[in-house]
């Protein structure tokens, strides 16, 4: 399973960009999202069970897909901006399975700008349904230790997952322009062999048999 590419820093000014570069494919909103029923397979990974809460963020206004650039995850989109609210919240939880492998790794990145004084951060708790165990990440940005980018390896791999994310953004109200936008976040998944291995396709299942009878008939002639 790839990575997600590297995240770059870029400050000037008064300002601060960070970003992952991350490129989404849009699948469906989060209104979609939470209704009863609603799943995303990538592969053999499936996302299902998602939650959603926030006053300044309708749901309908924030979409998902998964990345473009070989990794394999979930990627959430939204115009994110204190312009809209001075602080800015928004809550999404959601259930990660894996099947025929393990989840050894997650990398959880952002892209976010932020000026006058203003901050943005996400915040992810991770439990492991498997091994009964708990993760955290954050990414942030305003602070003396800004990054876009963080991960953790899950040790033992683990099966299931429980993930809850928590973007806030605020604006420093004592500053003139003070301001903090974020236009995605998402998480990456790395599996055991360090690739999500492919199921195979019905089509390959129904040859299998044909194969091992093949090779059955193959020895008795050899026999012969």
């Amino acid at each position: 399973m790839k990575k997600a590419s590297v995240y770059t820093l870029f400050a000037a000014g008064l300002g601060l960009v960070l970003s992952t570069n991350a490129i989404a494919q849009p699948t469906a909103t989060l209104q979609d999202a939470i209704q009863p029923g609603f799943f995303i397979t990538e592969n053999n990974l499936t996302f299902s069970d998602f939650t959603y809460s926030s006053a300044t963020m309708p749901a309908n206004q924030v979409t998902l897909g998964t990345p473009e650039d070989g990794s394999f995850g979930l990627v959430f989109n939204a115009n994110w901006d204190t312009n809209t609210s001075p602080i800015m919240d928004s809550v999404i939880g959601y259930k990660v399975t894996i099947a025929n492998s393990t989840l050894t790794n997650t990398a959880l990145h952002f892209g976010a700008t932020v000026t006058g004084g203003a901050t943005a951060s996400v915040g992810e708790s991770i439990f492991d349904v498997t091994n009964n165990k708990d993760y955290h990440l954050q990414v942030l940005a305003g602070t003396n230790a800004d990054t876009s980018s963080a991960s953790v390896d899950f040790s033992p791999a683990s099966t299931e997952l429980l993930v809850s994310k928590d973007l806030v953004l605020a604006k420093d109200p004592t500053t003139a322009g003070s301001r903090a936008t974020v236009s995605f976040f998402d998480n990456t998944y790395t599996a055991g062999s360090g690739s999500t291995p492919p199921i195979p396709e019905p089509m390959s299942l129904a040859l299998i048999p044909l194969g091992l009878a093949g090779l059955g008939l193959r020895k008795k002639f050899a026999r012969s």
